[in-house]
């Protein structure tokens, strides 16, 4: 019977150390060896259908065992992985990357096959700090004043006389001079006042509901600010309570989607991210080493709010998934998945905003 053991490693990685015995090494060559008969196309016999000696005989014992070695190497860490979860049932055995394998012995005999493997693991997220401790007050907020509320109006009025000199006219104190249909000039005494016409062409009723309107404007502006600096102090406390081993592979994948943003925001500009790089004469590199405390912040963020989803079982309800889905084309798998993972990402912020309240 095979063995393992396994040493933790910083980052959330883990050295798995196998010994897979010679029992389990013939399963996975008899696995192999069925594999190179139903691919085989031998002269005389149908595909598939060769005799596995004669098959063996013309693939050669040793392509077979190198095939059957890299099978159950990947199958016995699989193995030890879901038996350890079983043992620890508290802790989580995702894989996130590919093994690093080493073959530290090779089997002589009845010896067994000696390998280690090191991979990079989901982190095990401990929130209770974040449960019992976090408590982040939301500030209120006030009407705004009518000096606050002129103030805006006044800014609207001074575009709405920019707007009106552009518009075939030029200003001339108080006064305009109007361009006719001929090309002449044609001065007349029309004072642009801040009045009623000034509030219909500001898309209001009157001068009276555009103040009402401005006035609902600045409430939900300071609301959103509000919100928005409740929401930064929640996460900055909740990244201060939660200790996260981030793995490099998860950061690395953060970066990417930095990088890939920045570009799109440079392609707009009409500038491409090499160009970028020559007129900051920075590398790559050097980027990438500028954004990663980014990229380490948004991935533990991003990890704990996924830890928090699924320890208070926030589900995503399809109906939901329908809400916000393109309704003109049919989304692919990758996509679905990542509007559930936003989707998840906002019910937990919105779980935990309501548990830092109450708290």
């Amino acid at each position: 019977m095979s063995k393992y053991s396994i040493k933790h490693l910083p980052k959330s990685q883990i050295e798995v150390k196998l010994e897979i015995d010679q029992s389990d090494i013939n399963s996975s060559y008899q696995k192999s060896l069925k594999k190179f008969v139903n691919r085989a196309e031998v002269k005389g016999f149908r595909k598939g259908k060769a005799p596995a000696s004669l098959v063996e005989s013309t693939v050669g014992k040793d392509k077979i065992y190198e095939d059957a070695i890299n099978l159950a190497i990947p199958e016995q860490l699989e193995v030890s992985l879901n038996q350890e979860a079983k043992l620890k049932p508290d802790q989580r055995f995702i894989v996130l990357d590919y093994p690093q394998f080493n073959l530290t012995q090779e089997p002589k005999g009845l010896e067994p096959l000696i390998v280690s493997a090191i991979c990079s693991l989901y982190p095990n997220i401990d929130l209770t700090n974040l449960i019992d401790k976090i408590k982040v007050n939301r500030q209120t907020t006030s009407d705004p004043t009518g000096e606050e509320i002129q103030s805006s109006i006044d800014k609207i009025f001074e575009q709405y006389k920019n707007i009106k000199s552009q518009h075939d006219r030029e200003q001339i104190v108080g006064k305009e001079k109007i361009i006719d249909a001929n090309g002449d000039s044609v001065r007349v005494n029309e004072e642009v006042l801040m009045d009623d016409n000034f509030a219909k062409a500001a898309g209001s009723k009157d001068l009276e509901d555009l103040r009402l309107l401005v006035k609902e404007e600045l409430k939900y502006e300071a609301q959103n600010k509000v919100e928005r600096d409740f929401e930064n102090d929640l996460i900055k406390k909740s990244s201060e309570l939660v200790l996260v081993d981030m793995p490099d592979v998860l950061v690395k994948e953060e970066l990417t989607r930095i990088e890939q943003r920045f570009k799109s925001q440079l392609d707009r500009l009409g500038m491409t991210f090499e160009s970028y790089l020559s007129n900051e004469n920075k590398t790559l590199e050097q980027i990438h080493l500028e954004w990663t405390s980014r990229a380490e912040e948004n991935t533990k963020i991003a990890l704990i709010l996924n830890e928090w989803r699924i320890k208070n079982n926030l589900v995503i309800t399809q109906e939901e998934i329908d809400r916000v889905a393109p309704k003109d084309k049919k989304i692919s798998q990758q996509e679905y998945e990542s509007i559930v993972y936003m989707l998840g990402q906002s019910k937990s912020l919105q779980h935990l905003k309501d548990h830092a309240l109450k708290s």
